[in-house]
């Protein structure tokens, strides 16, 4: 993949690099064992997304590498859908409802692995059984079981058409993810980079996972009355978003250790897109009130915050689109700089800042929406083991 490149290929690249090594940190430091895969079904998204551009980027630029783009072929329907998932209400193809009925159908799907259930006793066992784990690191709720079957990319089609089932689904992740460990493997050689022998196994200090096991059907109808009475679906999505920004709040910092533009454009991107829907839930809301008021008015005064706020200024929407699809484009090209962390492109897209002052913008907004949104949960929802 070596050739001369210009300042703005050079910023690319450097994305690209950057993020390719926060995946073989998180995959081969030995000290983010305990984690891994839980951390795995929450970062399936950006996993996903970094794989299908960085991937769409080499077919771009670079199309006699062809064996590299060959390893993703049969899963990139997969890959394009949970990328999706970091989009939220962000997808330009489905409407509001057709997003919430989408994910409504593949959880009933994830729940009736668990209803399985036959015999005399089967209605007793159906009663009992607990469908939903919820997964929290220092008490805060990071992840469900319902978000990471999602963020897998699995369609409703897929699931009904084929074997798989609560047994057999580990194996067929476990077979996709190999083909991704190849790709990314193959992506650090292309970029010169030694998967391996270059890479430093800092150490880190790592709190337990918490979790919690629940009856999903009890979990969202006891949310609703205080988020979306007459719609509890709203509830799984405030989850999603929930999930999106403390897995970028609250394990990034802690993988991403010395790798702060990897950090920078996960939590970015992250808050970008968890901001932009709930924005777009508002905006459902005023055209057909579902929300309770208070948790109306509750978003709505947080998304009217600095911090937040700042997001949603178009400077930080050409950076993201940068940071995602590692394109820059000729007027952000002429701006940059050989001298600037990143060849200047934060600087480029949003002026007077830097790198640090988005980082910083960044976690404020992180942080605020967070909270906001865990004050939407149920109050008892505590964590009741350690994995």
């Amino acid at each position: 993949m070596s050739r001369q490149v210009d300042l703005a290929e050079q910023a690319s690249l450097t994305l690209i690099a950057a993020d390719a090594k926060l995946f073989r940190d998180l995959v081969f430091n030995p000290h983010f064992e305990p984690i891994r895969f839980m951390v795995g079904l929450a970062f399936m998204p950006p996993l996903s997304m970094f794989v299908y551009e960085s991937a769409e980027y080499v077919k771009r630029e670079y199309p006699t590498a062809s064996e590299i783009q060959a390893l993703l072929q049969s899963h990139k329907d997969l890959l394009r859908r949970s990328r999706l998932r970091l989009k939220l209400l962000d997808d330009s193809n489905k409407s509001y409802e057709e997003i919430l009925d989408s994910a409504r159908e593949l959880v009933a799907i994830n729940n009736s692995w668990f209803q399985d259930h036959r015999g005399v006793l089967a209605p007793l066992k159906r009663l009992l059984q607990r469908d939903l784990g919820v997964y929290f690191m220092q008490n805060e709720a990071f992840c469900t079981t319902h978000v990471g079957f999602l963020n897998m990319g699995l369609t409703k089609e897929e699931l009904s058409a084929s074997s798989l089932s609560l047994e057999t689904l580990g194996h067929h992740m476990h077979d996709i993810s190999v083909d991704l460990g190849r790709y990314v493997a193959a992506l650090l050689q292309g970029l010169g980079i030694d998967v391996h022998a270059a890479y430093d196994a800092h150490e880190v200090s790592l709190p337990p996972i918490q979790f919690r096991d629940l009856k999903s059907e009890r979990f969202y109808t006891t949310m609703a009355p205080q988020v979306a009475p007459h719609q509890s679906t709203v509830s799984l999505l405030l989850t999603l978003i929930l999930s999106q920004v403390n897995t970028a709040r609250i394990f990034v910092p802690k993988i991403a250790v010395d790798n702060e533009v990897a950090a920078l454009k996960i939590r970015l991107v992250s808050l970008f897109h968890a901001v932009s829907s709930l924005q777009k839930l508002l905006d459902q809301h005023k055209r057909t009130p579902l929300l309770h008021s208070a948790a109306a008015e509750q978003i709505t005064d947080m998304l009217g915050t600095p911090s937040v706020r700042a997001i949603r200024k178009k400077g930080y929407q050409r950076l993201r689109n940068n940071l995602v699809h590692y394109k820059v484009d000729e007027s952000i090209a002429l701006h940059l700089s050989p001298n600037l962390p990143l060849f200047g492109l934060v600087e480029a897209n949003v002026s007077g800042k830097s790198l640090t002052d988005v980082a910083n913008d960044v976690e404020l907004g992180l942080s605020r929406v967070s909270d906001v949104l865990h004050a939407l949960l149920p109050k008892s929802l505590t964590p009741k083991g350690t994995l």
